[in-house]
């Protein structure tokens, strides 16, 4: 409550009340998306899907034009005519209006994220401390101040890895199974509103198979690994498959004739075939942690089948999008990302392979300099954890645990991984989610160890004093984009050209 309390103060305070034109290419771009959405009218932003945070946008300007605190809700409501004060009044009570329900979405994510992290370490202290982390990590903390979708995504996709892992601890739960069935669905509806959400997702089942049940292997009187729970599961996934594979090869289908975003097919004729290599990879996953970690064949069978219902869950709402431009990104998400990327990444996979590897390892480079931090210095006190996971790495390796140590390896290379990825159109502040969290669960892991040492009051001191020095870091973005120098005249040269229903005033060229 008193993390939640302080997110509020923190926002009320720092951005709540910021013009509206401080964030334009983020909070008027995703106000305008609601208001089309309410007034039934497709999406004019093609960059990302953004079929979730749309809808959710619309409905709640909807939900609070209902309860008579905003009259503007859907798009024939904005102020028309010469008046700019009125005008400007609108754009700045629709924004704030959002910035609350960006707070809203910040506050259930963190408090999701503290109780996935509660059941999955088992220690209130360490998932209090990881759900301070992810609340004030730069990204998180810009996240829930402005409209963009990344901490959400991010949210989501890791929500997932924790649920997976959850599943995976403990075999003999019955709840595994439908905590696979929603993490699946979770991925799923994350790229279906931010196709970049499929970078961090792949990372899921690798990072899994490091991670195995609390027993050696599952026993055979297991509740939930009966061969009627695989037939079961089999059946409705299989169900559910089959309209979301056809509505996705509509959308392979429809990549190459389609004109408002200029795709590029990729080297290799991978084109519309490696959607079907990533669905074999995770069978393929998912059959090799069971032959690792000794589980039986229903239960692995049951498990693949769990997380293909869930992610046919989640594509099958594309069934409910009369997008065409948002079915092609989610169903050829590469080709998408592609022809977004910037500099050294657009198009790179239509390159040779020399081209290519020679890109990667550059990635790779700006990667590793950037967790460097003194190489390439950033406003990330995600870092300060990382150093500390690092120490506990060695702490595990000197003490004999090596499967510890490979697991905080892995998160943070996870986390080292993603960056590299997106440097290739710049490293921004709005996806440090994707990487920041990973690194948060490297550090709450490598805590394990000293558990039993949190409460001695010495440590209990130092580790107040260390979390106000992050909280206080982690705010530096967010005073940037309140206090830094704000042009109302940005939002001609970038917000018009997503927005082309409406006429803003002061963007008009006068009369000759």
């Amino acid at each position: 409550m008193l993390l939640c309390l302080g997110m509020v103060v923190s926002v009320a305070i720092l951005g709540l009340t910021m013009p509206y034109y401080n964030k334009a290419a983020s909070d008027m771009v995703s106000a305008y998306e609601g208001l089309l959405f309410n007034s039934g009218l497709m999406p004019d932003f093609l960059v990302y899907p953004g079929l979730v945070d749309r809808a959710a946008l619309g409905l709640w300007y909807h939900l609070l034009h209902a309860m008579g605190l905003l009259s503007i809700w859907r798009l024939e409501d904005l102020p028309q005519g010469g008046d700019l004060k009125m005008y400007e009044a609108g754009w700045q009570s629709l924004v704030q209006a959002g910035r609350v329900y960006s707070l809203l979405t910040g506050i259930a994510c963190v408090v999701a994220f503290t109780l996935l992290v509660r059941r999955w370490i088992g220690v209130w202290q360490i998932a209090i401390l990881a759900g301070t982390a992810w609340a004030f990590a730069s990204g998180n903390a810009l996240g829930y101040r402005i409209l963009r979708p990344e901490m959400m995504t991010s949210a989501m996709v890791f929500s997932a890895l924790l649920l997976v892992l959850i599943a995976a601890k403990d075999a003999r739960s019955a709840w595994r199974f439908p905590a696979l069935t929603l993490a699946g669905f979770l991925v799923a509806v994350a790229i279906i509103d931010k196709v970049q959400s499929v970078i961090p997702a792949l990372a899921i089942l690798p990072l899994a198979l490091a991670f195995g049940p609390e027993v050696s292997h599952e026993p055979k009187d297991a509740p939930a690994g009966t061969w009627l729970w695989a037939a079961l599961l089999s059946v409705a996934a299989a169900a559910t498959l089959w309209p979301a594979a056809a509505i996705l090869a509509k959308g392979i289908a429809a990549m190459p004739a389609h004109t408002e975003i200029d795709y590029k097919p990729l080297s290799g004729g991978l084109s519309g075939h490696y959607q079907f290599i990533v669905a074999g990879g995770i069978v393929a996953s998912m059959a090799a942690y069971g032959a690792i970690w000794r589980l039986s064949l229903a239960g692995t069978i049951t498990g693949i089948a769990a997380v293909g219902l869930g992610l046919a869950l989640g594509f099958d709402l594309l069934y409910f999008n009369t997008s065409e431009a948002a079915l092609v990104a989610v169903a050829n998400p590469v080709e998408h990302l592609q022809a977004h990327s910037a500099g050294s990444g657009s198009l790179l996979l239509s390159q040779s392979s020399s081209v290519i590897g020679a890109t990667i390892l550059k990635a790779i480079g700006k990667g590793l300099a950037i967790h460097t931090f003194v190489l390439s210095p950033q406003h990330r006190p995600t870092l300060i954890i990382e150093w500390l996971a690092l120490a506990g790495l060695v702490y595990a390796l000197r003490h004999g645990r090596k499967l510890l140590a490979l697991q905080i390896a892995l998160l943070v290379g996870c986390a080292i991984a993603q960056d590299a990825i997106f440097s290739l159109r710049q490293v921004k502040v709005y996806y440090l989610p994707y990487s920041d969290t990973p690194i948060i669960l490297a550090g709450a892991l490598a805590l394990t160890q000293f558990a039993d040492r949190l409460t001695i009051p010495r440590i209990e001191r130092a580790t107040i004093a260390l979390m106000f020095v992050y909280i206080v870091w982690g705010h530096a973005q967010s005073a940037l984009a309140v206090f830094a120098r704000h042009d109302r005249g940005k939002v001609c040269g970038i917000v018009t050209q997503f927005t082309k229903r409406i006429a803003i005033p002061y963007c008009q060229k006068p009369a000759p």
